[in-house]
C-alpha cells in the first residue's frame, strides 16, 4: 500500500534466499547483509532497513497494518529520538516508514466548539511560537519552549516527543531493562543512583514497580493538566479507524507486552492528533521545570498547573493547613503579590514530570485546593501534600524538597495571575 520501499542500501541476499515482498506494493526487499558490523558501524547499519516514504494517510497507516506486514514497521519523522536509538544499537528496525510530509498530520487549528486541534507532525518550535496558542495553553507552549535545544525543536514532532522511550542511563548504556527484554532493570538495584530516577510509581503493585526510571516528555505534562486528547488511527476494513484516548490514561507508565512504549498506541496504530478541550472563563496554566544546569537538560522534577477560579470577598484568612497537618511557608518562600483578596479555586490539575514513568497527577492535592483560597500559606501546604508517598530511590531523595518547593511557588505564580486578572 505504500507507493514505494528502497532499502538504503543495497545488501546481495545470502545464498539461497529470495527476496522478501512488501505486502500490496509489488516492491522486493533485499535481504539483510550476511556479515558483521565493520568498524564504527552499528548492527542496525549493517543489516540496513529498508525505507519508504508515504504519500499519504492511507498508505501509512496500510503499510503499518501488523496483519499485513511481515517485519514490523517504524515510523520515521523528526527521528530525533529514534535515530539516537538506532545509532547506540538500542533499536534495530527492519523497515522506516517516513511520514514527515503527511499534510494530514500538520498544523493547528481551532474547532467550532472551542477545542484545538494539533497535528501529530507539528514541531515542538511550532507550539513554542508566542501566539501559537491562546493564554490558557500556556503550559503547553512553555512546556515545548523547555524541550531540547532550538535546533532540535525545529525537527521533533508532538507525536514524537509523546512517544519516545526513556533516557535511563542504565538503559541507554546497555545494560539490563525490561525496556531491552531483559527479566530486571538495572536502575532499580539497591546499589543504582543517578539524578533521572523515579519518586513515585516503582513501588510493589504500581505499574512501574521495579522500574526507576522516569518519562522524559515535557509536552506530555502539559497535556495531562490540560485534560488533552490523543487521536490515533489505523488501518481497518479498508479504512481508516480513528479513536481518542484522554492523556491521562494515553500514558501508562509501563511497558506492556505487545504494545510498542510507555503508552497506550496499539501494534498498527498511528498518532494523528491532539486535541485540547475549550478552556474558557477565568482560568490559567503554566509549566515550570527544574534542570540541574542552565544549558537545556531533562527535568529532574517538572511541573504543569492548571487552575480555574473565583474572585470572593473574605476576611484576611488564617492557615489553611491540610487535614492534621500545620505548616507555613519556609524562610525566603515567595507570598503572593499585594493585599486584598486571594482568588478561590473552583477547579485544579496538577502534573508532575521526571519523578514517575508517566506524567504524575497530584489527585489528591488538587481535591484539596478546590474551594480554597490560593494564597502563600495553601501554596505551601499544598507543596508538603505533593510529597506524601513518595518512595525516594538512591538518587532520588533530592527531588522531594524539589517537588515541594516548586508546587508552593507554582500555585502562588498562578495566585498571582488570578488576583491581577480579577483586579484583586
Amino acid at each position: 500500500m505504500v507507493d514505494r520501499w528502497e532499502p538504503e542500501r543495497n545488501p546481495s541476499p545470502s545464498r539461497g534466499a529470495g527476496p522478501s515482498q512488501a505486502p500490496g506494493t509489488g516492491v522486493a526487499f533485499g535481504e539483510p547483509r550476511d556479515r558483521a558490523p565493520s568498524a564504527g558501524e552499528t548492527a542496525a547499519g549493517a543489516e540496513g532497513p529498508a525505507y519508504a516514504r508515504a504519500t499519504s494517510l492511507e498508505q501509512a497507516l496500510a503499510a503499518l497494518d501488523p496483519a499485513e506486514a511481515r517485519d514490523p514497521v517504524v515510523t520515521l519523522a523528526g527521528g530525533t529520538d529514534l535515530m539516537t536509538l538506532i545509532h547506540q544499537g538500542l533499536a534495530r528496525p527492519r523497515r522506516l516508514l517516513d511520514i514527515g510530509r503527511l499534510g494530514d498530520l500538520r498544523g493547528m487549528e481551532r474547532g467550532a466548539e472551542g477545542q484545538w486541534r494539533i497535528g501529530a507532525l507539528v514541531t515542538l518550535a511550532e507550539l513554542a511560537r508566542p501566539g501559537a496558542l491562546p493564554g490558557p495553553y500556556r503550559a503547553l507552549a512553555e512546556a515545548a519552549a523547555a524541550s531540547a535545544t532550538p535546533a532540535l525543536r525545529n525537527r521533533a514532532t508532538l507525536g514524537g516527543n509523546l512517544e519516545q522511550q526513556v533516557r535511563c542511563w542504565y538503559f541507554r548504556s546497555g545494560l539490563p531493562c525490561r525496556f531491552a527484554g531483559d527479566a530486571h532493570c538495572s536502575c532499580a538495584a539497591p546499589e543504582a543512583a543517578g539524578p533521572f530516577q523515579a519518586l513515585f510509581g516503582h513501588g510493589p503493585g504500581e505499574p512501574g514497580e521495579g522500574c526507576g526510571a522516569v518519562h522524559p516528555s515535557d509536552p506530555a505534562v502539559a497535556l495531562v493538566a490540560l485534560d488533552a486528547w490523543v487521536e490515533l488511527a489505523r488501518w481497518e476494513a479498508g479504512g481508516i479507524a480513528r479513536r481518542r484516548v484522554p492523556a491521562g490514561a494515553y500514558f501508562t507508565g509501563r511497558a506492556e507486552p505487545g504494545r510498542p512504549g510507555l503508552t497506550a498506541r496499539e501494534p498498527g496504530e498511528l498518532v494523528v492528533a491532539v486535541y485540547l478541550p475549550p478552556l474558557d472563563g477565568p482560568c490559567a496554566s503554566t509549566y515550570r521545570k527544574v534542570t540541574d544546569r542552565r544549558a537545556w537538560q531533562f527535568a529532574l522534577v517538572s511541573l504543569a498547573a492548571w487552575i480555574r477560579w473565583d474572585r470572593e470577598e473574605v476576611a484576611a484568612p488564617g492557615p489553611s493547613a491540610a487535614p492534621g497537618r500545620t505548616g507555613a511557608p519556609a524562610a525566603g518562600h515567595r507570598g503572593a503579590a499585594g493585599g486584598g483578596t486571594a482568588p478561590v479555586v473552583r477547579e485544579a490539575r496538577l502534573v508532575l514530570g521526571g519523578v514517575a514513568l508517566k506524567p504524575w497527577r497530584l489527585e489528591r492535592v488538587e481535591a484539596w485546593l478546590a474551594g480554597r483560597q490560593l494564597d502563600a500559606a495553601t501554596a505551601w501546604e499544598a507543596g508538603t501534600l505533593a510529597v506524601e508517598g513518595a518512595r525516594p530511590l538512591p538518587g532520588s531523595g533530592f527531588k522531594v524538597e524539589l517537588v515541594r518547593s516548586l508546587v508552593a511557588d507554582t500555585l502562588v505564580d498562578l495566585a498571582t495571575v488570578a488576583s491581577a486578572a480579577t483586579g484583586a
